[in-house]
Protein backbone atom coordinates (compact mmCIF):
# COMPACT_ATOMS: atom_id res chain seq x y z
CA UNK A 1 0.00 0.00 0.00
CA UNK A 2 1.23 3.24 -0.59
CA UNK A 3 0.34 7.21 -0.76
CA UNK A 4 1.18 9.64 -3.30
CA UNK A 5 0.62 13.46 -4.50
CA UNK A 6 0.28 14.10 -7.95
CA UNK A 7 0.33 17.43 -9.45
CA UNK A 8 -1.03 17.36 -13.12
CA UNK A 9 -0.32 20.20 -15.47
CA UNK A 10 -1.22 21.29 -18.84
CA UNK A 11 -4.49 21.46 -20.45
CA UNK A 12 -6.88 19.62 -17.51
CA UNK A 13 -9.12 21.97 -16.19
CA UNK A 14 -12.55 22.87 -17.84
CA UNK A 15 -12.77 19.86 -19.64
CA UNK A 16 -13.86 16.89 -16.92
CA UNK A 17 -10.73 16.07 -16.07
CA UNK A 18 -11.09 15.40 -12.30
CA UNK A 19 -14.59 13.48 -12.89
CA UNK A 20 -12.22 11.49 -15.50
CA UNK A 21 -9.92 10.65 -12.51
CA UNK A 22 -12.38 10.07 -9.94
CA UNK A 23 -13.37 7.41 -12.31
CA UNK A 24 -10.26 5.80 -12.30
CA UNK A 25 -9.65 5.90 -9.19
CA UNK A 26 -13.10 3.87 -8.72
CA UNK A 27 -11.95 1.29 -11.01
CA UNK A 28 -8.39 0.91 -9.44
CA UNK A 29 -9.67 0.80 -6.07
CA UNK A 30 -7.79 3.72 -4.94
CA UNK A 31 -9.02 6.04 -2.41
CA UNK A 32 -8.12 9.60 -2.26
CA UNK A 33 -8.93 13.28 -3.59
CA UNK A 34 -8.87 15.52 -6.51
CA UNK A 35 -9.15 19.31 -6.51
CA UNK A 36 -8.38 22.35 -8.97
CA UNK A 37 -5.60 24.33 -8.44
CA UNK A 38 -5.45 28.54 -9.05
CA UNK A 39 -2.86 28.17 -11.26
CA UNK A 40 -4.38 25.78 -13.74
CA UNK A 41 -3.00 22.73 -12.26
CA UNK A 42 -5.13 19.61 -11.30
CA UNK A 43 -3.47 18.04 -7.45
CA UNK A 44 -5.01 14.71 -6.30
CA UNK A 45 -3.90 12.36 -2.88
CA UNK A 46 -4.33 8.79 -4.24
CA UNK A 47 -3.65 5.81 -1.73
CA UNK A 48 -3.72 2.06 -2.73
CA UNK A 49 -1.65 -0.77 -4.06
CA UNK A 50 1.47 0.19 -5.94
CA UNK A 51 0.64 -1.67 -9.47
CA UNK A 52 -2.58 0.36 -9.40
CA UNK A 53 -1.25 3.62 -8.48
CA UNK A 54 1.06 3.08 -11.33
CA UNK A 55 -1.65 2.02 -13.79
CA UNK A 56 -3.39 4.80 -12.22
CA UNK A 57 -0.92 7.34 -13.80
CA UNK A 58 -0.39 5.42 -16.87
CA UNK A 59 -3.91 6.45 -17.38
CA UNK A 60 -3.63 10.07 -16.29
CA UNK A 61 -0.51 10.95 -18.42
CA UNK A 62 -2.64 9.31 -21.96
CA UNK A 63 -5.36 11.60 -20.54
CA UNK A 64 -8.85 12.72 -21.03
CA UNK A 65 -9.81 12.86 -24.82
CA UNK A 66 -10.22 16.27 -23.79
CA UNK A 67 -7.37 16.87 -21.31
CA UNK A 68 -3.47 17.84 -22.56
CA UNK A 69 -1.37 16.39 -19.81
CA UNK A 70 2.15 17.92 -20.13
CA UNK A 71 3.78 17.26 -16.86
CA UNK A 72 2.79 14.85 -13.66
CA UNK A 73 4.72 15.32 -10.52
CA UNK A 74 5.11 13.10 -7.78
CA UNK A 75 5.58 13.22 -4.02
CA UNK A 76 5.30 10.07 -2.03
CA UNK A 77 2.66 10.66 1.58
CA UNK A 78 2.37 8.39 4.65
CA UNK A 79 -0.67 6.24 4.23
CA UNK A 80 -4.07 7.06 5.33
CA UNK A 81 -5.31 4.29 7.36
CA UNK A 82 -8.89 4.69 7.58
CA UNK A 83 -9.62 6.21 3.89
CA UNK A 84 -12.47 5.38 2.44
CA UNK A 85 -13.32 6.62 -1.53
CA UNK A 86 -12.28 9.19 -3.72
CA UNK A 87 -13.81 12.45 -3.44
CA UNK A 88 -13.71 15.44 -5.75
CA UNK A 89 -13.23 18.68 -3.64
CA UNK A 90 -14.27 22.01 -4.67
Amino acid sequence: MMRLKLRISGSVQGVGYRFFMQGLARRQDLTGWVRNCSNGDVETEAQGQKERLEDFILQLEKGHPWAQVSKIMREPLPEKILEKGFEIRF
